[in-house]
C-alpha cells in the first residue's frame, strides 16, 4: 500500500513532504539515518538545556557559557563532518561568488 502525498503547494504538509521527497529521491542518505541524527541532536540539546529561556537569557548577559560552547561543538562537529564527506567525494565544495548588491542592501537592512 503506497501514502500518496500532494507535494505541490506552499502549505506546511506539502513543504514537509517535498523535504521527505527530496531525501528519499536525491541520495541524502536513508530517511532513517536522517531521522536518528535529528533525534541524537535533539538530545543534545535537551540534555544541556540550551533550549530554556535561561540558559539564552544568561548567555545574552554573559553570565552563562553553555551555549556558546555548544554553538562552537556544533561547528565543530560540523567542519569534521564536512570534510570526509568532502575527501570521500560524498559532497562537493563551491565557493559562490560574491554579490556586492546584496551584500550592501543586507548590511544597510
Amino acid at each position: 500500500m503506497d501514502i500518496i502525498v500532494k507535494t505541490q503547494g506552499d502549505d506546511l504538509l506539502s513543504r514537509i513532504a517535498q523535504m521527505f521527497e527530496n531525501v528519499i529521491h536525491q541520495g541524502h542518505g536513508s530517511l532513517m539515518l536522517v531521522f536518528l541524527i535529528g533525534v541524537i541532536f535533539g538530545g543534545i540539546i535537551q540534555y544541556t538545556r540550551v533550549d530554556k529561556f535561561e540558559k539564552i537569557a544568561g548567555f545574552a548577559m554573559l553570565k552563562d557559557t553553555i551555549v556558546p560552547k555548544m554553538l562552537f561543538l556544533t561547528v565543530g562537529l560540523t567542519s569534521i563532518g564536512l570534510y570526509f564527506l568532502i575527501d570521500a567525494g560524498g559532497a562537493h565544495y563551491h565557493v559562490k561568488p560574491i554579490i556586492w548588491q546584496g551584500l550592501v542592501i543586507g548590511g544597510i537592512l
